[in-house]
């Protein structure tokens, strides 16, 4: 069947380093594999670095630089998502009070009906979007505060004010 190579190459981050003396080469023999027994393999040995080999090693590293530098290019670190929206003003009152005292932020109705309490990360309690604030869904929906059975009196937000 020929043979399989791989490269190993070093880069900081996502940016691949194909010049550099650290990349690592491995190619092996596969010329008597016939593809239906995968016990039944040639010898496994490294031929990289065999001159024998050289000419079948640069054409399969010129395929793998090819590819990956042409058609698979790194991507780069993802950029930071979105900021949550800023929290609204909390309503005055003993359930604000108590939502604050725990640590968190009062929702303004919806599912919670003003009774979730979300930790202050979430940027805002409940609302659209809140299952992709930092905290997910169990700390900034309103209504899976309210259903985590956790009470504001004993617990720190994510809490229901009763």
């Amino acid at each position: 069947m020929g043979y399989r190579y791989t490269a190993w190459v070093p880069g900081p981050d996502y940016e691949a380093n194909w010049n550099s003396t650290g990349v690592m080469k491995e190619l092996y023999s596969h010329t008597n594999d016939t593809g239906i027994d995968f016990d039944a393999m040639d010898e496994p040995v490294n031929l990289a670095y065999n001159n024998a080999h050289e000419k079948a090693r640069e054409a399969m590293h010129a395929l793998a630089f090819s590819f990956f530098h042409n058609y698979l290019p790194p991507l780069g670190p993802s950029p930071p998502g979105p900021s949550p929206p800023p929290a609204p003003p909390v309503p005055p009152g003993p359930a604000a009070a108590e939502c604050k005292k725990a640590g968190g932020i009062l929702d303004h109705g919806g599912p919670g009906g003003g009774r979730a309490c979300c930790p202050t990360k979430c940027g805002a309690c409940g609302g659209k979007g809140c299952a992709k604030a930092p905290g997910g869904k169990d700390d900034c929906c309103a209504g899976e505060v309210i259903n985590s059975g956790r009470t504001c009196t004993t617990d720190p937000a994510p809490c229901a004010v009763v």
